[in-house]
């Protein structure tokens, strides 16, 4: 198989990745670690205080508790920022695959439609996959729906549509499977991208039947991405202002 497409994830951007991934989780458990410390500290300090009379080690806490509200505050601050950017990373990786996705036409020839699926599998997800991993978040609801909805789907849409990239392979270097048999694969692939639809327009004395195609895979994950996922992403003001511009 030749050179796979989009390795973003390889060499130093690889690692780049994979440090970020670690700071997200990192500012994640520092803010529940410090906050728990705080809320321990200033209670026992309460106590020591106002219980015990003890000033001395009072006065420690506290100044135990000042700084582990301080380191909180930074670590969520980060938290937050580390979170959004790796969400739209992920949204960006997402957005790319589907480009891939976009590029099909039922028009195509057979040999088009077999480059197609050749290239599709030269494409790496490795990096959307990575992404998806440093996604670690508060809302555990919230990273259930972007793996049951987006990235499982998804993926599982994409190697599907390159399960039969060995046949397609052997074909071309003149082996194997009959032109019959190809063209019976790619049409069964095309079913996993393209839906077709049939409607009626007109009277009851001249009615046509009119046929439609769309890529379903491109529209339902597009709809995903724009929709609650960008929710997720940016919250529901921006989302519902998204919402509009697409709707313009």
């Amino acid at each position: 198989m030749g050179r796979r497409l989009g390795g973003c994830c390889r060499s130093g951007r690889n690692r780049l990745r994979e440090r970020r991934g670690r700071i997200l989780t990192i500012y994640k458990r520092s803010f529940v670690a410090t906050l728990i410390i705080s809320v321990i500290s200033f209670l026992v300090a309460i106590i020591l205080n106002y219980a015990l009379h003890e000033q001395f080690w009072c006065n420690v806490l506290l100044g135990i508790f000042g700084g582990a509200v301080l380191t909180a505050i930074t670590s969520i601050i980060g938290y937050f920022v580390e979170r959004r950017h790796t969400l739209e990373e992920f949204y960006v990786e997402a957005t790319k695959l589907l480009k891939h996705f976009n590029k099909y036409r039922v028009k195509l020839t057979i040999d088009q439609k077999v480059n197609f699926f050749l290239e599709l599998s030269n494409y790496d997800t490795t990096c959307w996959s990575t992404t998806f991993a440093r996604i670690d978040l508060f809302d555990k609801k919230s990273k259930k729906y972007i793996y049951e909805k987006i990235y499982k789907p998804l993926m599982g849409a994409y190697k599907n549509a390159c399960s039969y990239t060995e046949h397609f392979e052997m074909q071309i270097n003149g082996m194997a499977l009959t032109n019959a048999a190809i063209e019976e694969i790619v049409n069964k692939l095309e079913a996993i991208i393209i839906r077709e639809e049939e409607y009626i327009v007109g009277s009851n004395k001249k009615e046509i039947i009119v046929k439609s195609s769309y890529n379903r895979i491109v529209k339902k994950f597009h709809t995903e991405l724009n929709g609650k996922y960008y929710e997720i992403m940016y919250g529901k003001k921006k989302a519902k202002e998204n919402r509009e511009v697409t709707k313009n």
